[in-house]
């Protein structure tokens, strides 16, 4: 299951959505302020993701993803 979190004021239901994937999910983002926000709202939950800080246009992933 893969999915997309965006952090904003709905945080309990976007809590219980990141609970059940985080073994497989991956964030990017051009701005390492931003993933380091969404670090600190996720707290020990955020060491289950693997964060990448790169412009998309630039970015050559080492494996496939799947985008949802």
């Amino acid at each position: 299951m893969h999915g997309e979190i965006s952090v904003n004021r709905n945080t309990k239901k976007k809590r219980r959505t990141c609970n059940n994937i985080f073994n497989i999910f991956t964030v990017l983002d051009i701005s390492a302020r931003a993933i380091g926000r969404a670090k600190s709202w996720l707290g020990r939950q955020a060491e289950n993701i693997r964060w990448i800080v790169s412009d998309i246009s630039g970015f050559r992933p080492e494996k496939t993803y799947t985008l949802a």
